[in-house]
Parts: C-alpha cells; sequence; structure tokens
C-alpha cells in the first residue's frame, strides 16, 4: 500500500506517472502563467436588429402588391386562427382587445329555457310552449 503524499512533499518530488491523470495533465502541456486557454477571448456581440425597422419595411405581396410587413403579419395571424391554430386565435383576441376592436355584443335573443319547479314537461308541451315564444 502506497503512502498518501502531502502537498509539502509533492513539491519536491519529480512527477511520475502516477501523478498524471484524470485532472491531472503533465506539467508540459499545462498552460504557463499569465497566458489564456482563450487569447483572443469570448466573441463580440452582434449589433442588434431594431425590430421598428423590421417592421416598418415592406414586402411583396401575393398578388404583386406591395405591403407593410405589420399587415402581412396581422393577414398570416388571422389566416392561421381561421385554419384552427388556437395559440394564433389567441394572439389575434390579444391584439384586438389591446387595439381596442373588440366588440363586446350580447346575442339578439338568448335561448333560455326556464322550467317550472316540478316534473319535466312532455314532449308535446314542449314543442307548444317552443311553437309559442318562436323558437322553432
Amino acid at each position: 500500500m502506497s503512502k498518501p503524499i502531502h502537498s509539502e512533499n509533492r513539491a519536491q518530488e519529480p512527477i511520475t506517472t502516477s501523478d498524471v491523470g484524470y485532472k491531472r495533465p503533465p506539467k508540459h502541456t499545462q498552460f504557463p502563467k499569465g497566458r489564456s486557454g482563450n487569447p483572443i477571448g469570448r466573441p463580440k456581440r452582434t449589433a442588434g436588429i431594431s425590430i421598428r425597422e423590421l417592421l416598418d419595411s415592406d414586402q411583396q405581396g401575393k398578388n404583386g402588391a406591395v405591403v407593410s410587413k405589420r399587415e402581412a403579419l396581422v393577414v398570416r395571424l388571422v389566416n392561421d386562427a381561421m385554419a384552427g391554430n388556437q395559440k394564433a386565435f389567441g394572439r389575434f383576441l390579444n391584439l384586438m382587445t389591446d387595439a381596442g376592436l373588440l366588440r363586446s355584443e350580447t346575442p339578439p335573443r338568448q335561448h333560455i329555457i326556464y322550467l317550472p319547479d316540478g316534473p319535466s314537461p312532455s314532449p308535446a308541451t314542449y314543442e307548444a310552449w317552443k311553437r309559442k315564444n318562436g323558437i322553432v
């Protein structure tokens, strides 16, 4: 069984192959003091793209007309919402609400049926009630 090497004894002993291994590279492959492993450094961040400039530009439409990118974005959002994409529909509703364009209307005739307490009416009674109230 070998004896553990303490830090003060380690500096005095020569490096052997047993001192080289995982997380212990040989001395001749280590970076010298004061020299970085990445001398060029981290790449600089690219200049950002202005979203305003991006949305204010124009785009060629399908029929050859020139439309703004904002308009093309809204058209795409509406088409996706109409195709059944629920995320697009939610974004469309948020856009309409934020713009103040969402109307809140009550239906002209509400179909609420109030049944009296007690036994439920027969089908014939129910049909007569619908004809009387113009629901049919």
